[in-house]
């Protein structure tokens, strides 16, 4: 009787280790569980396309890691941990200035996340959220938006040449987004009328020409993208119509962005623009990532990661009440909140 007793406290700590460790991130949960299912596609150029996919599910299955969703690229489904832990150093060194010893980053790769590998979908319709991403990127993001209410797809495309030049450097990107767009519209658990776009540092690029191209999208996030700074040659685009772009952005910039931004191409637009600046310099580019969650886990100060958390809650607030469209509170203190248009 007392070893059963003290089999079954273990397995209580454990679980709840694990329940503390699983937090990849420090963002609430909303009401719903959180389903993950990929579909493997080829775009209409032939090109490889993974499309990841959150949803609210009314089950759970078998919680998946990191090193899961990492393994879904089709170059990496059967590589060695050692493999894996390389693949990770390199971006960190080269996006941070650090390294990540083997030790810590494996042990990181292993915690479970809040996904459950093809759990049952709740019955209903519900929003919309669609962005180019891998799988992992920006997977504790799209978690929180899932168990919040929100359907949200990542498409990551191999495609088999280089980017072109202007004017078409974008448009391979736009099409298939527009693809995913297409694709996701014909899933029976999709509010058709309630699409938004997601996008980070590049990715945001492809999303906004999207809204252009098309009424579908009705809100778009921007998460420190260059859009309208001039090393991504926006304006050199096809399908730059800044009059077409009628949309409400949430248009988040860390303040060496902001340094970037082109005034002009903003007076380009007239549409609803609410513009967050991340004040405390400390919140990199790559923090609303994997690869910045990953840093601040496993090599930041208490100091810089009490203060990267803060900002990543505040954020991921500020999306949400953007999504349901509620007013933009400015009492968030890491955040400088400004009305455009």
């Amino acid at each position: 009787m007392k070893a059963l007793v003290v089999s079954l406290l273990l397995t209580l700590f454990a679980n709840e280790s694990i329940s503390q460790d699983s937090r990849w991130s420090p963002l609430n949960s909303g009401p719903y569980h959180v389903g993950f299912r990929t579909v493997r596609l080829n775009s209409k150029a032939g090109n490889p396309m993974i499309i990841s996919i959150w949803y609210p599910s009314q089950s759970i299955t078998e919680a998946l890691t990191l090193g899961d969703l990492i393994r879904m690229h089709p170059e990496e489904s059967n590589v060695q941990d050692s493999v894996l832990f390389t693949e990770f150093v390199a971006p960190i060194k080269w996006m941070f200035g650090q390294e990540m010893n083997y030790e810590t980053c494996m042990r990181l790769i292993d915690i479970p996340t809040r996904s459950y590998r093809d759990a049952k979908p709740m019955p209903g319709r519900f929003p919309l959220v669609i962005a180019l991403s891998e799988p992992p990127t920006y997977f504790a993001t799209f978690e929180f938006l899932a168990t919040h209410g929100y359907v949200v797809a990542g498409l990551q495309c191999n495609f088999n040449t280089d980017s072109p030049p202007p004017p078409l450097h974008y448009t391979r990107y736009t099409d298939v987004m527009e693809e995913l767009l297409n694709y996701m519209e014909q899933q029976d658990n999709v509010k058709k009328k309630s699409i938004s776009v997601f996008g980070h540092g590049f990715g945001i690029n492809p999303a906004l020409y999207l809204a252009m191209r098309t009424p579908r999208i009705r809100r778009a996030i921007n998460v420190d993208g260059g859009f309208f700074g001039p090393r991504s040659n926006t304006t050199k685009s096809n399908d730059y119509q800044p009059d077409r772009l009628t949309i409400p952005l949430l248009h988040i910039i860390t303040t060496s962005q902001q340094k970037e931004d082109d005034v002009n191409q903003f007076k380009a637009l007239t549409n609803p623009i609410t513009r967050v600046i991340i004040r405390p310099v400390v919140f990199k580019h790559q923090d609303i990532s994997v690869w910045g969650r990953l840093v601040t886990l496993g090599l930041r100060a208490k100091e810089e990661i009490a203060v990267v958390n803060n900002v990543y809650v505040e954020l991921h607030s500020i999306m949400l009440d953007f999504l349901k469209d509620k007013s933009q509170s400015n009492a968030f203190p890491d955040l400088q909140i400004e009305k455009f248009n």
